[in-house]
Parts: C-alpha cells; structure tokens; sequence
C-alpha cells in the first residue's frame, strides 16, 4: 500500500478573508440594487412586456432601417454608432404612433 500525503492545508486566516470578501461584494451588490430601485421609485424586471414597454418611448439619435432589423453579426459600424435615450418621467411623452382623429361628421 502507498501512503497518501495530505496536499493542501487550510489557513483559518486565508479562508476567512476570501470568505469576507465575497460577503462584502454580495452585500455592496444588495445595497446598490436597494439604492437604486429607491432612486428610480420602482423596480424593474427582465420580462418581455417591460422591455416592449421600455422600447416603444425609447428616442434613437438616428433612423433604423429596415435592413437593421434583423439583429445578425457584426453589428454595422452606422448601428453601433447610434445613441438611446430613455426619457425620464418628467419630460413629455410624444407618442410614437397616433391614432387619425375622426372629424364629426355633419348631420342631416
């Protein structure tokens, strides 16, 4: 039979450490998001209905065009150029599609 050699030893010192820091990390990261979602005065998710949502009152600083909307790889230098604004709560929501205003009709 072969005798097996311990290999690695633990250090109390290293290993409370290592652990403090991951705890400091995972608890900067919870106060960022608390702070954060304080700051906005709501919580978002990753849901596909508050991404429409978000999407539709985005203001791009140039058109996309049709050939854009299939999303392949390389992004086209002209598309990774354009910039997004999300508008905030106070500045005036514009629509982006109206719906046509119906003139009364006269009656006889």
């Amino acid at each position: 039979m072969t005798p097996y050699q311990i290999v690695y030893v633990y250090s109390r010192s290293i290993l409370w450490i290592s652990y403090g820091i991951a705890v400091g990390f995972t608890l900067l990261s919870i106060c960022s998001g608390i702070f954060a979602a304080l700051a906005q005065n709501a919580s978002y998710s990753t849901k596909f209905s508050t991404i429409l949502r978000m999407t539709q009152v985005l203001q791009l600083s140039a058109p996309l065009l049709l050939e854009d909307a299939g999303g392949e790889d390389p992004t086209p230098k002209r598309v990774s150029q354009i910039e997004v604004r999300f508008p905030s709560k106070t500045d005036a929501y514009e629509p982006v599609h109206t719906e046509p205003k119906l003139e009364a009709q006269p009656s006889s």
